[in-house]
């Protein structure tokens, strides 16, 4: 299942409908996240969700992880970059580089 089609099944489940506009509206602001802590509005989620998801996809290989003081800054790898191009050809910013998500 794409990418996309998961953040359709996940909307419709929230509202009960889903169009194009929605999955493209939910797509940019959760690509436009800076802090950790603004995810979970987002996602609905507890704090240390959020953290454990993001150290696992460090581990995975799928973010890279730098430690300045008490914050740790999230950023997409590119092996991350390729596999979303590559399970959603149509995503526009699929190839280019992301903003990052910092915790």
């Amino acid at each position: 299942m794409a990418a996309t089609d998961r953040l359709e099944w996940l909307i419709a489940d929230e509202c009960g409908s889903c169009c194009d506009g929605d999955v493209d509206a939910s797509v940019a602001e959760l690509e436009d996240v800076r802090d950790r802590a603004a995810l979970d509005p987002l996602v609905d989620v507890s704090d240390s969700a959020v953290s454990h998801a993001l150290s696992t996809l460090a581990d995975a290989g799928l973010v890279d992880r730098r430690k300045e003081g008490r914050w740790r800054y999230y950023r997409a790898t590119d092996r991350a970059r390729a596999l979303l191009a590559a399970v959603d050809p149509g995503h526009a910013d699929a190839t280019t580089e992301p903003g990052g998500t910092d915790e």
